[in-house]
């Protein structure tokens, strides 16, 4: 009877993982097909591939991509490369949320700091800078790497926050909390844009990650700006303009000018992506909708 008892704690527990995954894809459907599907068509209208035999091969060769397992290594070709992180983050997540559930304190003070350190100078030692996600090691692709280090990155972010969330500090600290927040994001933001990818990638990763940690603490002065509908108006955008910036960003070199500078192909692929995502987004809010009134 034990061992009955055992043995169904551990099938709720994958079953628990199984709804886990399975509802994260779902939430971002219907936004991931049509950011694959207007990636795909912008790369054949940019490539001038009009013959449907070929289009048809090219869509059967995506497939790993639109099933959100390229990232096991089992792909051939990706029209919409961000998609990277969600198939790794996936990926991360089935091993990483069976263990955080079944070893909560352990995981938490233990396997993800120890593990994040771990994945990181593995990275930091074998490839130096944190992209070229493409790269295959022999066993595994670097970018699924960076997804373990991403979300074990997250958990830790998460643990901090509600630490801090549950003391209540002065003006001053609230200051002080509110200065290195900020000087986090902007600092890691400049270099960035000034900088190519190097080792101290890794620092502004961990930067980034003292940003968000005080952030979603809400311990800073800005907790209540961010409160605003506006905000949640963003973080609903953000999904469709993570899927859709990519395409004008690697397949447009019919469409920009040859002959505009740094900033006119810069600014005409911001006004790009920010049009493209909001299609996305309104469409699939649509479609959603369909799908509420046409499903059992």
């Amino acid at each position: 009877r034990q061992t009955d008892r055992q043995t169904d704690r551990q099938t709720d527990l994958g079953l628990e993982t199984w709804n886990f995954i399975r509802k994260k894809a779902v939430h971002l459907m219907p936004n991931f097909f049509v950011a694959y599907f207007v990636a795909f068509s912008i790369f054949h209208i940019n490539e001038g591939i009009v013959e449907l035999p070929v289009i048809a091969k090219h869509m059967v060769q995506s497939l790993p991509e639109l099933l959100m397992i390229k990232n096991s290594g089992i792909r051939s070709v990706s029209y919409n490369g961000v998609t990277w992180y969600i198939s790794a983050m996936l990926l991360s997540m089935t091993v990483i949320y069976p263990l955080m559930r079944k070893f909560r304190n352990t995981f938490f003070f233990v396997i993800a700091p120890t593990m994040f350190l771990f994945v990181m100078g593995a990275l930091f030692q074998n490839y130096g800078s944190l992209s070229n996600l493409e790269n295959w090691n022999g066993y595994i692709l670097k970018g699924t790497v960076r997804g373990f280090a991403d979300i074990l990155g997250g958990c830790i972010c998460w643990k901090v926050s509600v630490w801090l969330r549950q003391y209540r500090f002065s003006a001053l600290g609230k200051a002080l909390l509110t200065t290195a927040e900020w000087g986090a994001y902007l600092s890691s933001i400049v270099f960035i844009y000034g900088h190519k990818p190097s080792r101290y990638d890794y620092a502004v990763f961990l930067l980034f990650m003292i940003g968000v940690t005080i952030t979603f603490s809400r311990t800073s002065f800005d907790d209540a700006v961010f409160k605003h509908k506006i905000f949640g108006w963003l973080g609903t955008y953000s999904l469709s303009l993570y899927l859709g910036h990519s395409c004008w960003r690697k397949y447009t070199n019919h469409i920009f000018p040859q002959t505009w500078g740094f900033q006119g192909k810069f600014a005409l692929f911001l006004i790009a992506s920010v049009f493209t995502s909001l299609f996305i987004m309104y469409i699939s809010i649509f479609l959603r909708k369909i799908w509420e009134y046409a499903k059992p």
